[in-house]
């Protein structure tokens, strides 16, 4: 088991500015995957889920965390409802695939909200 800690304002702001540093680099193999590996493209899909699930704290607080806290498993199996609506809602229909809340954003934030009921999952068991 590992131990979990907030990262500090500091360690946050250095993570950032590498992911930053290192974006065009990611999203230029990206478009050439067949030079690239499904290892390294993982780590780049991994590693912008994890960027936007900072940024989103920043933002707005970590509401998942505290949600959960009140409401338990619920609280992931309403929000993992609702992106499987809108996934299957856009499977469905392609052409209302918009920029910012398409088929990958939607699978992102599958696969964000997963981890971040892991991460509470975990907390329970002393993870803290």
């Amino acid at each position: 088991m590992f131990e979990l800690r907030a990262m500090t304002e500091e360690e946050v702001e250095e993570f950032l500015s590498f992911l930053n540093d290192n974006k065009t680099e990611q999203q230029a193999k990206m478009l050439h995957p067949g030079k690239i590996s499904d290892t390294e493209i993982h780590a780049s899909i991994c590693s912008d889920i994890h960027t936007t699930f900072i940024e989103k704290n920043r933002r707005y607080g970590n509401s998942f965390s505290e949600q959960f806290s009140e409401f338990g498993l619920l609280s992931l199996l309403i929000r993992l409802t609702d992106k499987y609506k809108r996934f299957k809602m856009l499977s469905e229909n392609p052409e209302i695939d918009v920029l910012d809340e398409g088929i990958e954003d939607t699978l992102r934030d599958l696969a964000n909200y997963t981890i971040m009921g892991l991460v509470e999952l975990e907390k329970m068991k002393g993870g803290k």
